[in-house]
């Protein structure tokens, strides 16, 4: 009896103990939940006896971390340097592996190791990035979660030379599920090379030499060919039938021919990006297994030897779908080839095809012993061809399945146009490499400036009368980071220049050289004001305003990939602002470091978004600024226009703005900035904000309002009869700007 009492009790107490250690597991996989996607930004800069690996990762990725935090999980910035170091060294130092000239550097020193909001966006560049860790810091009294921030990092390695040949090995892939990390390499004096790759990626050479590019991707493209099931399949299928040398090597090289042409082409950008084409390509390489092995079976049946001629002609076909398919491998293992990039796809095909004879080495036996031993060959070729039939097919169901969900092109003449125009790019490109020294060949340059044309396409000006001036205006397009084109309407004032030159922007954007002719002709009182204090002026279109685009998408990344360029994201209105001004100051009749910006309500805003993350411009007036994006403003039950005025309160604005967010994008901003309001403007308020908290940042800022009732008043129309008539508010606004603007574009 009291054995049984005491079984009872040890298996409640067991129960118990159980139940305790799951809700201790529980809790703690709540608390530390591993990320399911996590992005890494990185900068690898070596300068003279010292390299600095500059990095950013989400503190979310820290799960085994103990850092202090204060009430429902704040962390507590004040406390937090010491445990911010040393998730550094444990997540960071020991993970990280960075050779130079073969041998590994020593563990690096922490520089720096600092939290950032989710918000900032200052590692678009490496400038603002280093400027970001070098400033202010966040406020130690701010109510921030600690898994929703950022850990940025400077790291510091002892170098013998900046030009020696550097790797590093990132061993991150067990910071997430999914681990993306972006490494952007400056060597000295050199251009920028831009990385990406997920999860861990071995030993990255950061400037390969042409011995160790060809190297890895021969070992890419041996393990390629070994690892993918449908390429084996279709290997398998043209070996069946003959198990002789001869036919063989004829076959094998007519399939290596095929995919050789294709890869190369797809590797020089000369296939569709449409996102239909992969699942086309992977649809057809399963119908080229089920041939070949129907075609098995049917010759078998038939009791008929294979005909060598035809099949080698039916290997180079299907090996150019392959061979697609080979170049889907290779789009993010490319940029691991540095400037050569022929050496790699030859080695890749190298590899390949050491791959496809080890294949054979083993199959052609293993066949032959099959065929001799357990069943005749007649039969086996009909039963292992049936089993390839059967899983090809499953495989061409199913992906097919998947292309149906995407539009195909129609054929028809814009269609069959696209098609020649890639023919005669394929045509003159292959032209230039028959021309050009192998391994700096680039697409897009094949065009000589010097052939004649009376018109140059890439720099063409349209020069017209504007009313009643008798200075004209330049009507030109200016080429944005995406490759489209935005307008502008460049006057310059008489003389030789070069001379400073402010920019003019209104609204949220749209309506492209149309905007800029109607604003010209009908809306530049100003400019002629500014015309005459000795300014270039132009008006500029820059794309719409993607409705709160500014916080939902993150920063704008640009990479280079297979020779040609790559975005995570389409650019938004004011990064086109950024295109044009570094293009304008590129024109021998601007002063380039005297150039300044003015822009109305969105127009406004943007000032703010740009000198947040750009320091091109000298200064910039911000009139009317409709900051609701910058400022991220909260609708609530505060939004509310006050019955007795009309307006937002300028005492209500603060609460409604997130504040935090506000302050660390304006935290960056250099630029003086003039913020112009409107007496009688609902959005009063937010234009007062705006200039309060660079006030409060210590920014160079001035602020004036102005009692009038048109909104844009800076830039008076054209009245019904045709001339302009401003009113001493916009003679008085306009005054004041260009005695803003002479403080620091005359000085």
């Amino acid at each position: 009896m009291r054995g049984r009492k005491f079984e009872a009790w040890a298996w409640r107490r067991v129960a118990l103990t159980l139940a305790v250690l799951a809700a201790i597991f529980a809790l703690r996989a709540g608390a530390h939940e591993i990320p399911t996607d996590v992005k890494i930004d990185a900068f690898f800069r070596p300068s003279g006896d010292r390299l600095e690996l500059l990095i950013r990762m989400p503190l979310a990725a820290a799960i085994e971390a103990e850092l202090p935090t204060r009430g429902p999980g704040y962390l507590d910035l004040a406390r937090a340097d010491e445990a911010l170091r040393g998730v550094a060294k444990l997540y960071l130092i020991d993970n990280i592996t960075v050779t130079e000239n073969e041998v590994a550097l020593p563990a690096p020193r922490i520089v720096s190791a600092r939290i950032s909001l989710p918000s900032d966006r200052s590692f678009t560049s490496y400038e603002q990035a280093r400027a970001h860790v070098d400033g202010p810091r966040v406020a130690d009294n701010l109510d921030l979660y600690w898994n929703q921030q950022l850990l940025d990092v400077v790291l510091e390695f002892p170098i013998r030379s900046d030009r020696s040949e550097f790797a590093i090995h990132p061993r991150v892939d067990r910071f997430g599920r999914n681990v993306t990390t972006a490494l952007r390499f400056l060597p000295p004096g050199g251009a920028t090379r831009a990385f990406e790759f997920h999860g861990d990626p071995g030993l990255v050479r950061l400037d390969p030499r042409w011995h160790q590019a060809a190297l890895r991707f021969v070992v890419s493209g041996f393990w390629h060919i070994l690892e993918g099931a449908d390429h084996l399949l279709f290997l398998c299928c043209l070996v069946i039938p003959f198990r002789r040398l001869r036919p063989l090597v004829i076959i094998v090289t007519a399939f290596t021919v095929g995919h050789s042409i294709s890869l190369i082409a797809a590797a020089f950008g000369f296939v569709p990006d449409a996102l239909w084409f992969p699942p086309l390509v992977e649809t057809l390489i399963a119908v080229t297994i089920v041939y070949m092995a129907l075609e098995n079976i049917i010759h078998a049946a038939m009791d008929k030897a294979g005909d060598v001629a035809r099949r080698w002609i039916v290997a180079f076909a299907f090996g150019i779908v392959h061979g697609f398919g080979f170049s889907f491998a290779l789009r993010e293992t490319l940029q691991f080839a540095g400037d050569h990039l022929l050496t790699a796809l030859f080695g890749f095909n190298l590899g390949v095809e050491i791959g496809q004879l080890a294949v054979l080495i083993v199959l052609i036996p293993a066949l032959g012993l099959l065929f001799r031993h357990v069943v005749p060959e007649r039969i086996g070729i009909i039963i292992l061809s049936a089993l390839v039939v059967h899983t090809a097919w499953h495989w061409m169901l199913e992906r097919g399945a998947q292309l149906a969900k995407f539009p195909l092109p129609a054929l028809d003449a814009a269609f069959l146009a696209s098609a020649m125009r890639g023919l005669m790019a394929m045509l003159m490109d292959r032209e230039r490499l028959a021309h050009a020294p192998a391994e700096k060949v680039e697409r897009g340059k094949f065009m000589s400036k010097d052939s004649g044309s009376a018109i140059d396409p890439e720099h063409v000006v349209v020069t017209e009368p504007v009313r009643d001036s008798a200075i004209p205006v330049e009507l030109m397009f200016i080429e944005m980071i995406d490759g489209v084109y935005a307008p502008i309407g460049l006057r310059k004032p008489p003389g030789k220049g070069p001379f400073p030159l402010v920019l003019f922007a209104s609204g949220n954007g749209g309506g492209g050289m149309a905007w800029v002719r109607e604003a010209t002709q009908n809306r530049s009182w100003t400019q002629e004001q500014f015309l005459a204090a000795g300014y270039a002026v132009a008006w500029m279109r820059y794309r719409a305003e993607v409705d709160y685009a500014y916080d939902k998408i993150g920063k704008l990344v640009e990479d280079k990939r297979q020779r040609r360029q790559l975005l995570n994201r389409g650019p938004l209105e004011y990064e086109d602002v950024i295109s044009i001004v570094e293009s304008v100051k590129r024109l021998p009749a601007i002063a380039a470091d005297r150039v300044g910006y003015m822009g109305m309500s969105h127009g406004g805003e943007m000032a703010f978004k740009i000198a947040s993350e750009y320091h091109g411009f000298r200064a910039m007036i911000a009139s009317e600024p409709a900051a609701h994006e910058f400022l991220r403003l909260r609708p609530d039950a505060t939004a509310r226009i006050n019955p007795a005025t009309g307006l937002l309160d300028v005492e209500k604005m603060l609460p409604r703005i997130t504040e935090d967010v506000a302050r660390q994008r304006m935290d960056p901003i250099r630029t003086p900035i003039f913020v112009q309001g409107r007496d009688s403007d609902e959005l009063q308020g937010i234009f007062r904000v705006c200039y309060d908290l660079l006030f409060e940042l210590g920014k160079d800022a001035i602020w004036k309002t102005y009692e009038h009732d048109v909104h844009g008043f800076v830039y008076p129309l054209r009245t019904p009869k045709g001339v302009y008539e401003p009113d001493g508010v916009q003679l008085e606004a306009v005054k004041d700007s260009i005695v803003f603007f002479d403080k620091y574009l005359k000085a």
